[in-house]
C-alpha cells in the first residue's frame, strides 16, 4: 500500500471512532420529541403483600452531637467513672521585675572566673553566679542567656 491509501482507510477508521462516540453520547438523551409519563404506584399496590425486614441493626448508643443526653439502646447503660475535682492552684499576683539586660561573659584567663554583664534598672553591674544585686540572683550563666531569680521565681534572660 501506498501513503495515499493508507491515509486515507486512516481517516475513515477516525470518522467512523467520532461517529460511534457521538452517537453514544446522544442515545443517552432518549429525547425523541415524545413526552413519556412515568406512572408512580400508589401506596396501596406499592405496600400490599411486601414485608420487608432489615438485614442489620442499628446501635444508636453514641453521643448526640447537638444535645447533652447520651441515649442508649435496651443495653445496659455504661459505668461512669467517678471524677475528681481538681484544684486549681492559687494564682499569685504578678510580680513586678525590675528591668535587667543580659549584655555578655567576660572569663578572666587567669582564674577562669566567669563574669556576667548585666543591666539592671538601667545600671551595669558585673554578677558572679550566686551574687545578688537589687533583690535579683544570678543562678547560670552562659554565652547565649542567664537565669536570674527575683523574689522566688526564674526567668531566663536571652541577649
Amino acid at each position: 500500500m501506498n501513503k495515499k491509501n493508507l491515509r486515507i482507510i486512516l481517516i475513515i477508521v477516525v470518522a467512523l471512532i467520532w461517529v460511534a462516540a457521538i452517537y453514544r453520547i446522544f442515545s443517552f438523551s432518549n429525547n425523541d420529541g415524545i413526552d413519556r409519563e412515568i406512572q408512580i404506584p400508589t401506596e396501596k399496590e406499592s405496600t400490599e403483600g411486601y414485608m420487608f425486614q432489615d438485614t442489620f441493626k442499628l446501635y444508636a448508643d453514641y453521643r448526640n452531637p447537638f444535645h447533652t443526653t447520651y441515649y442508649a439502646s435496651n443495653t445496659t447503660s455504661p459505668q461512669r467513672s467517678k471524677l475528681k475535682k481538681v484544684v486549681q492552684p492559687k494564682i499569685d499576683k504578678p510580680i513586678k521585675w525590675p528591668s535587667v539586660i543580659y549584655n555578655g561573659r567576660v572569663k578572666s584567663q587567669d582564674t577562669k572566673k566567669e563574669v556576667a554583664l548585666v543591666q539592671i534598672n538601667n545600671q551595669e553591674y558585673m554578677m558572679q553566679i550566686g551574687e545578688i544585686i537589687s533583690d535579683v540572683t544570678l543562678l547560670k550563666l552562659t554565652n547565649d542567656f542567664i537565669e536570674v531569680s527575683y523574689e522566688n521565681q526564674t526567668q531566663t534572660i536571652r541577649k
